[in-house]
């Protein structure tokens, strides 16, 4: 069996508050092909564990659906009954969901990088705890130390969020017409994360994307 030399962790906080049943359809398909892409990642470095974590916001509960697991282990994402039109306070489920990932973040002694995915549209409705200038400063504070954000939805007023929260990248994403645009995030995803490696591993060649 081969050992694994090093590990990344992904934390993946989902708003699953959605407008209709096609945003429903649409973020379990932004949410499954960036699993996709990851597991893309693992069987180019067969070396590297890529282990996720998912936190899904619901009824303003941040709950954990999966923790520390290999990608190679994970199922794919799905919601079950969903509530229209539900207001959520996002910032005190991301501040939440953040601060209890990052104090188990001492036991992940092998980890060379953590990466959070925020899949949300970015509206947020009486939050109490966290205000977004909070959340920015505790975003900025640890990408200092090496984490990365992603911010991935459907706002026209994406960037302006990602921006006011402290996020370099982001994914203003469209809904997919037809059944061979289902994977719409996948080509983009993969490429971030193989930049990724390139960027930590410029001698690892299994990264060059073709």
């Amino acid at each position: 069996m081969t050992t694994k030399i090093s590990t990344i962790q992904h934390l993946f906080i989902i708003d699953t508050s959605v407008r209709s049943y096609q945003e429903k359809s649409n973020l379990i398909s932004r949410v499954n092909d960036s699993l996709d892409s990851i597991r893309l990642v693992a069987k180019r470095n067969y070396k590297q564990a890529q282990k996720i974590t998912i936190m899904s916001i619901k009824d303003n509960q941040i709950k954990c659906m999966c923790h520390d697991l290999d990608i190679t282990e994970t199922n794919d994402f799905s919601i079950g009954t969903i509530t229209l039109n539900e207001p959520v306070q996002l910032f005190d489920a991301i501040g939440t969901g953040i601060a209890t990932w990052r104090a188990l973040a001492h036991k992940r002694t092998d980890s060379i990088k953590h990466q959070v995915s925020l899949f949300t549209s970015g509206k947020d409705f009486g939050s109490r705890k966290y205000s977004i200038c909070t959340l920015k400063s505790i975003i900025t504070s640890l990408t200092t130390i090496g984490w990365q954000f992603t911010l991935i939805g459907r706002n026209p007023l994406l960037s302006l969020i990602a921006s006011n929260l402290g996020i370099h990248n982001y994914y203003n994403c469209s809904a997919p017409q037809s059944y061979r645009e289902r994977n719409f995030l996948i080509s983009r995803l993969k490429k971030q994360w193989q930049l990724q490696q390139i960027k930590n591993h410029p001698d690892n060649h299994a990264f060059k994307a073709a």
